[in-house]
């Protein structure tokens, strides 16, 4: 297995359980101290281009974008911060992801969100916080943090208290998704191997509790549709028709109005398309950063 050092693709062989390694190698973590904690993050540093931020799934890391770091490094500089654990409250995370942004921003480029799932719930309270630091946010597979106020999570919690540490390493290891989801996929087995080496090298019990108690934050927050009119940056959202949060797109709509939406059709990787089917999540996203003239644009 390689990676071609231009990063214009992927080349492949029957090794991809390698695949993560020869990333890892390429792409080691950088490592600043904000407010008492490590946080550990990947950065392409590609100087005096736009910022693209990518913000991780919640029980994930910055190395979830192993199949799009590569991809967009080519036009952006690429910042990928992995949230640590014991870090639990929202306004902790947005306030880490600032000061981080505004460490490695000197040139004070414009800066492009891109969350899924968790990350995307953190880039929506990012921008309500601080509108004017951000050019554009991209919304995948995700919803508002309304979803996040059922008490399913509370009861989640509460059972994950109770587990022993080897069942939440199984269940990681199924994190994936449904076996029709990803039939047509060529990156099943790399994709295989960092759910595993996650569960095995990385999730903790106390990681898992403290992301669920992230979560369970979410009920604190509101959207101000006000301010997301008055905001003159660019919105897409990115879903799946059978991914689980499908559902929220109808309420994105409300908030966002002039978004662009894209949905996937149904076997096209669920909730995870930017792993099992990223050459098509890439393209979408490439697009509109294309569209949006984002490459040239200055801060809003």
């Amino acid at each position: 297995m390689n990676i071609s050092k231009s990063g214009k693709e992927y080349i492949l062989n029957n090794n991809q359980d390698k695949f993560i390694d020869s990333f890892k190698k390429r792409y080691p973590y950088k490592k600043l101290r904000i407010d008492g904690k490590d946080w550990y993050y990947l950065d392409t540093c590609k100087k005096n281009s736009p910022i693209l931020v990518l913000l991780h799934g919640g029980f994930s890391n910055a190395y979830f974008y192993f199949h799009q770091i590569p991809e967009f490094e080519k036009e952006y500089r690429v910042l990928a911060p992995t949230i640590p654990q014991g870090v639990n409250k929202l306004e902790e995370i947005v306030e880490s992801i600032r000061k981080l942004i505004l460490k490695i921003n000197k040139q004070s480029s414009p800066v492009i969100l891109l969350g899924i799932s968790f990350g995307g719930i953190i880039s929506q309270i990012f921008l309500h916080k601080y509108p004017k630091m951000i050019n554009s946010i991209i919304l995948s597979h995700t919803g508002t943090p309304q979803y996040w106020k059922q008490k399913r999570f509370s009861i989640m919690k509460n059972i994950y208290l109770m587990l022993p540490y080897s069942i939440i390493k199984i269940l990681a290891k199924k994190l994936a998704i449904k076996k029709e989801e990803i039939s047509t996929s060529k990156w099943i087995a790399a994709n295989s191997q960092y759910f595993t080496e996650l569960a095995e090298n990385y999730l903790t019990k106390e990681l898992f509790l403290s992301r669920i108690q992230a979560i369970l934050d979410f009920k604190n927050y509101e959207l101000n549709s006000n301010l997301i009119k008055e905001w003159k940056g660019n919105v897409l959202i990115l879903a799946s028709e059978d991914d689980r949060l499908i559902d929220q797109i109808s309420l994105l709509k409300l908030y966002y109005k002039d978004a662009n939406i894209h949905i996937f059709p149904k076997g096209k990787g669920g909730h995870h398309t930017n792993l099992y089917f990223p050459e098509e999540y890439n393209k979408i996203v490439k697009i509109f950063l294309e569209e949006k003239n984002l490459k040239k644009t200055k801060k809003v």
